[in-house]
């Protein structure tokens, strides 16, 4: 868990890791430079001994303050969790249960309930459970709530830290290179409340997020197709696009394009419907021909969840498998 100025939120979430059923665990708690006395006061509060607080000096961010926690982990199995979440009591045990019944996972999540600041349940968040649709969707975005996921020691140290230049969508980074290894499956059940306020991440850096998940959509495509990422070329046209005052549908527009130039068919349709939800439209003849060869490839290899991620709506409703 990494914390920095979590305030009252803290506690909670400490609270239900001691809830759970699975009893054989440790909470490593990275204080990335908390100055709001949250830290100080749980360490204040707590006296349990399976609390190991890993102190920085600095705000690192979510990434930063996850690469220096993990070294710390001594568990076989490492649960992620954000500092303002809520696991409920049988979340580690029903995936700890998953990950040891079938030893071809490397990791699992599980479906959440979303909640307000006041823990007011709202609605559940986007999730795939089989590791077909899980991977398959892994390539346009999250497929499950990243703070969900339980992932085998093995995992994390195969895969690498997140990337440093990444303070925002580093999870689908991360999740993409970890995934071409191993796969991955989130449980149906409800074992996650995911918290959203307009202090949150997802709502503060709404820009960041859009303009760093294309640049690790079009990086992940030239990854498997055996190039390299060119993750640091594709950062620096996000700062160019900040610095020209782009939009988030410019954003989407131009990575459209991008990927169009690159070839990946598939990633030139989304991203341009994403543009279209956005407010703005991208329209021409190769985006059309991009259309029209996107699907037949889908259908020549047999590959209809690919054929429905070209062609249907607003990526938040596909559903590769009904999710209720």
């Amino acid at each position: 868990m990494v914390s920095h100025n979590a305030g009252p939120y803290l506690h909670r979430a400490v609270e239900s890791v001691w809830r759970q059923s699975e009893r054989d665990l440790e909470l490593v708690l990275v204080d990335n430079a908390s100055s709001d006395g949250s830290v100080a006061e749980l360490r204040a509060r707590c006296g349990d001994a399976r609390l190991r607080i890993v102190p920085l000096e600095q705000n690192l961010f979510h990434n930063g303050g996850l690469n220096h926690g993990l070294p710390h982990c001594r568990g076989e199995f490492i649960a992620i969790m954000d500092a303002d979440d809520l696991s409920l009591p049988d979340r580690l045990a029903r995936q700890v249960a998953r990950l040891r019944s079938d030893s071809s996972l490397g990791g699992v999540g599980c479906a959440a309930a979303t909640m307000d600041a006041t823990d007011r349940i709202t609605g559940r968040a986007f999730t795939l459970t089989g590791p077909a649709d899980f991977h398959a969707f892994l390539r346009y975005d999250m497929p499950c709530i990243f703070p969900t996921l339980t992932v085998r020691r093995a995992v994390w140290e195969t895969a690498g830290g997140f990337h440093p230049a990444l303070t925002c969508v580093h999870d689908l980074h991360w999740l993409g290179r970890a995934a071409e290894r191993h796969r991955f499956a989130s449980l149906p059940e409800t074992l996650f409340h995911y918290r959203q306020h307009p202090g949150a991440t997802t709502t503060r850096k709404a820009w960041d997020m859009c303009a760093n998940s294309s640049a690790v959509r079009l990086a992940g495509e030239r990854r498997r197709a055996g190039r390299g990422e060119g993750l640091e070329e594709l950062l620096a046209l996000k700062s160019r696009w900040q610095a020209a005052g782009l939009t988030v549908g410019d954003v989407l527009v131009e990575a459209a394009r991008l990927a169009l130039r690159e070839g990946w068919l598939f990633q030139a349709v989304w991203h341009a419907r994403r543009a279209a939800q956005a407010g703005r439209s991208l329209t021409g003849l190769g985006l059309v021909i991009a259309a029209l060869r996107a699907g037949w490839q889908a259908r020549v290899a047999d590959r209809p969840q690919l054929l429905r991620l070209a062609g249907l709506g607003t990526v938040r409703a596909y559903r590769l498998r009904p999710v209720p």
